[in-house]
């Protein structure tokens, strides 16, 4: 196993000069030449009174060299899901300097809350749509690349990092920017977009960093030559159909190892499906058991005991199977009614290829349903019209669900709207229904 550095040791330019940080169109650029971008940054940065700014660019090299300038310069970073000018414009109203692709703008107020000690804030949507604020300390960050480190031992040092995830959220820069910075691996600053820009890429071996909402979506007859085949990828962000994954390994070359956490979290357990209904097993150091059914952990990554939302099985030899959320078990009418469950019945294999069941915060409450059909459904759909096939999925319901409890709204789509982590984007979801 290759040795690892800690994010200080980067921020301290421990790395070797000559280890290869990333490629820019092409053309390697070496740790020398990062440590000389880091410092010019830094110096950019020193007028910045705030302690906190929050930072966002597209482009990952870019973004991990002002990512150290701030750490060493003491601030907290603030990671924003998106570069939208009313996200960002609220960092200023708050006092709170920003840095967008490279451009520092710092406020005009001062800061509303300083940051006593210097940390790292995601935002993650969770299940009401709302960004949410997760502070995380730098020694959390070291021990889960550490862990990660330990744990895939055959990725070496000359392997080439590609991600089709974004690096604003944990596991796109642990996965595709630190984890390879402080072990020596190097990344493609460009996140992919599109599976054809694989083929541009002819590195001898190749890790990808990618989420189910990627590995599902494959463009007709495409494939992978076996010179541009993949020699890993990692998935996370949700649970991986059986049937991508093992599509994934038919075009791409590699059989997804996927990775079980959330942003609160961290890593928590890992699979790869070699067969249907692998269970997931528990990263070294992390112990699991469970409270009212739902995943309780204690994890290295965390300062204390973590309750989780998800529903667990645990076998014997200490693997587990995931049963759904218990926060998306709600109540209807006074009917109890699982949400995972009643999207389950809707997939149809000839008819209904994904779907997603909420409830609208309107004065009803409604239940509602956001469908993609198959080739078939859509022709389906094209007979019968929207109206007539959404009477016909809630029959199917009827015997396995009570009447009151079966989606009031039907919304048919081409795909589920997800974020830039893959994950179901919940207000666009509701956004469907205004």
């Amino acid at each position: 196993m290759t040795s690892i550095l800690s994010i200080n040791d980067i921020a301290n330019y421990k790395q070797h000069p000559e280890c290869v940080v990333a490629y820019i169109e092409n053309k390697a650029c070496h740790f020398s030449s990062f440590q000389k971008d880091v410092d010019v940054q830094q110096t950019n940065f020193s007028n910045v009174k705030s302690s906190a700014v929050a930072l966002f660019h597209q482009d990952s090299y870019q973004f991990l060299v002002n990512f150290f300038a701030l750490y060493r310069l003491g601030k907290t970073i603030l990671l924003p899901q998106n570069g939208a000018s009313e996200t960002l414009k609220d960092y200023l109203l708050q006092g709170i300097a920003i840095c967008v692709d490279g451009e520092i703008q710092t406020p005009e107020i001062e800061e509303v809350y300083s940051y006593d000690e210097q940390t790292l804030v995601f935002y993650t949507s969770g299940s009401t749509g709302n960004p949410k604020a997760v502070e995380k300390a730098f020694w959390q960050l070291d021990a889960e690349i550490l862990c990660q480190h330990t744990q895939w031992y055959e990725i070496r040092k000359n392997d080439v990092v590609l991600s089709t995830v974004s690096h604003q959220h944990i596991y796109g820069l642990i996965f595709k920017l630190l984890w390879p910075i402080c072990a020596g691996h190097s990344f493609v600053n460009e996140q992919i977009h599109f599976w054809e820009e694989l083929l541009i890429h002819d590195f001898d071996r190749s890790i990808l960093i990618s989420s189910p909402a990627h590995l599902s979506r494959y463009p007709q007859g495409f494939c992978l030559p076996k010179e541009n085949k993949i020699k890993g990828i990692f998935s996370s962000g949700g649970p991986l159909r059986y049937e991508d994954a093992q599509r994934s390994f038919d075009i791409l070359g590699a059989l997804p190892i996927e990775v079980y956490g959330s942003t609160e979290t961290g890593g928590i357990a890992y699979r790869q499906q070699i067969e249907t209904d692998t269970a997931w097993t528990a990263f070294s150091g992390i112990k699991i058991s469970t409270h009212h059914d739902a995943l309780l952990i204690n994890s290295p990554f965390l300062p204390e005991a973590y309750q989780t939302n998800d529903c667990v099985s645990i076998f014997q030899d200490g693997r587990f199977i995931l049963k759904g959320r218990n926060d998306r078990i709600i109540k209807i009418e006074g009917k109890r009614l699982s949400l995972p469950e009643l999207e389950y019945a809707l997939m149809d294999e000839d008819i209904v290829r994904d779907a997603v069941c909420l409830r609208l915060e309107d004065d009803r409450q409604s239940l509602v349903a956001i469908v993609v059909l198959t080739s078939y459904g859509l022709k389906v759909m094209e007979e019968m019209g929207k109206y007539q096939l959404g009477l016909e999925m809630k029959k199917r319901l009827n015997g396995r669900f009570e009447r009151v409890t079966l989606p009031r709204k039907w919304r048919f789509v081409d795909e589920i709207p997800v974020n830039s982590q893959g994950k179901r984007n919940i207000k666009q979801l509701r956004d469907l229904f205004d």
